[in-house]
């Protein structure tokens, strides 16, 4: 049923079988790839916060020091307690992208090899439905405002709401949301100079109020506390970010490399991505919020927190919506034909190449995701634990602790985090955890967990190369340093007492292209204290 605020021009019959055919081959492609992903940790966490809450207020307690607004975290709070399934996860991130892909390719005015590009480009075909974050919901909402904008007279609270779940879905989305927010107003009292105080005013302000209420909520969940630990140490000073804003100025594309091949040169990234951006020139207000989304997301991913695949692509998806609403004949407002083909020139040429990159790099991650293993944490549960009866209630001691907490979606083992000193399934990153942590620290917290419990203890070790018999015990005292500001730290002595009192019973790294690739010890000689354990 096609809503009321929105009413376009139904598709002819050849055009919605294509529609139809389009979005079933999504459907298809994104289905075969489902069952080889394998969960990380921060697809797991977010659900791993949904399931370890009994009220709203314990979740949205839980994610301080989070830095993700709460919106994602709520709709799987609400999947999981209607469903008491983990496969929410997957299914939930599906429906979301699915929504997204269907509005697009059936609403959007664009021709049908742009849709056809764009529906099997990474963001869709994988990075926004594959993977589960919260991605997938601001491509749909992005999607669903440019759709709603031409009611915006009629429907203004409801473009407002949508603008406002925007805002609480990422801080990138948050920044876009604003960005978004703003046009409307330009578009509001100049565009169309209406008077700040008349009726139309009157229902931009009231959405306006909605859209800030999203922003503060957003804020107030993000805002960190003293007790965080960031995964970087870059102090933000003007002089980075007057140096990261030139560099965006001068090399736009510096920041967005993922979204080429590898072979792509560099000077044709930066062409197609400004291309891309400079075909909006035809309405200066949208592309004057494209340009400035280009140079916020660069400063944003040099000095705040670098840039992925998945963030990288919200620009992507935001220039799409802007192409969308310029050419949708309800919110154009395009004023005069030569402007149409100087605008069909940068669009068929700068949006095209754009999305033909992301196709390229779709495909990658699609065979990568086939081929390879995302992570090990499947492999671990599904071809250890449930087949070692005697390790079936095993608890798990981590280091790097984070990289186990994936492992909780495959199997119910408990979790003992050592540098927190407590059980859970998700590692808080603040200050009060031991940041300095050394190897017979975790041997002796291992050991004393199988004593107090009266369990099997598996101490999993995700540093590749300390694993198994590569260790050396003549080795000098060393120390490996990782994000978040930890430290892990081992001496000749501590690496020959762990050689007593452990054995290896497997290594999963086989094919694995991320970080969580494990090394599995068995504690052995439970009766016998390490030595270098304190009484």
């Amino acid at each position: 049923m096609i809503p009321k605020w929105y009413s376009p021009q139904l598709p002819e019959k050849d055009s919605a079988l294509f529609y139809w055919a389009l979005f079933i081959a999504w459907g298809i492609v994104v289905s075969a790839t489902l069952p080889y992903h394998e969960f990380w940790r921060d697809e797991v966490r977010a659900l791993s916060y949904a399931m370890g809450s009994s009220t709203l207020t314990d979740l949205l307690r839980s994610l301080e020091n989070e830095g993700h607004p709460a919106l994602w975290h709520l709709l799987l709070y609400a999947g999981y307690r209607a469903t008491a399934s983990t496969l929410v996860l997957p299914v939930l991130s599906f429906l979301i992208a699915a929504a997204a892909v269907y509005l697009f390719i059936f609403f959007s005015p664009f021709p049908r090899w742009i849709k056809t590009l764009f529906v099997f480009s990474g963001l869709p075909i994988y990075e926004y439905s594959v993977m589960a974050r919260n991605y997938g919901i601001s491509m749909l909402l992005l999607f669903a405002f440019a759709a709603a904008y031409p009611s915006r007279k009629t429907h203004p609270l409801m473009v407002g709401c949508i603008l406002a779940f925007l805002c609480n879905t990422n801080i990138h989305s948050l920044i876009l949301g604003c960005l978004l927010m703003g046009f409307w107003m330009w578009d509001t009292f100049f565009t169309e100079r209406r008077p700040f105080l008349s009726k139309e005013g009157y229902k931009l302000y009231a959405a306006m109020g909605i859209v800030i209420a999203g922003n503060a909520s957003a804020l107030y969940t993000v805002w960190p506390t003293e007790q965080i630990v960031t995964s970087g140490t870059t102090s933000y000073t003007m002089a980075q970010i007057r140096e990261a804003l030139a560099t965006a100025i001068v090399a736009p594309a510096t920041q967005f490399n993922d979204l080429f091949p590898n072979w792509f040169p560099i000077k044709l990234r930066i062409a197609s991505l400004l291309w891309a951006v400079i075909g909006l020139f035809v309405r200066p207000p949208i592309f004057f919020i494209a340009y400035a989304a280009l140079l916020i997301l660069s400063v944003f991913f040099s000095i705040v927190y670098m840039g992925f695949y998945r963030h990288q692509g919200l620009l992507v998806v935001f220039l799409v919506s802007l192409y969308w609403i310029v050419l949708d004949k309800e919110g154009s407002g395009l004023p005069y034909k030569p402007s149409h083909k100087i605008f069909q020139v940068w669009f068929y040429g700068g949006l095209a190449a754009l999305l033909a990159s992301i196709v390229t790099t779709g495909a990658m991650h699609v065979y990568r995701d086939w081929t390879y293993q995302k992570s090990a944490s499947k492999a671990f549960a599904q071809e250890f634990l449930r087949t070692h009866q005697e390790f079936e209630d095993a608890i798990l001691v981590g280091e790097p602790d984070y990289l186990l907490e994936a492992v909780h979606y495959y199997a119910k083992n408990r979790h003992y985090i050592v540098r927190e000193k407590r059980f859970g399934n998700t590692v808080r990153f603040v200050r009060s955890a031991q940041l300095n942590l050394r190897m017979g620290e975790l041997l002796c917290a291992a050991w004393r967990i199988q004593k107090e419990e009266s369990k099997p203890v598996l101490i999993v070790l995700g540093h590749r190369y300390l694993g198994g018999s590569s260790w050396d015990a003549s080795t000098s005292p060393k120390s490996i340093s990782y994000p978040f500001q930890r430290t892990f730290t081992w001496s000749t002595e501590e690496i020959a007492d762990w050689k007593r009192h452990t054995k290896v019973q497997r290594q999963f790294d086989e094919n694995v292209i991320g970080d969580e690739a494990y090394t599995v010890y068995s504690l052995i000689f439970p009766e016998i204290q390490p030595n270098r354990c304190i009484n």
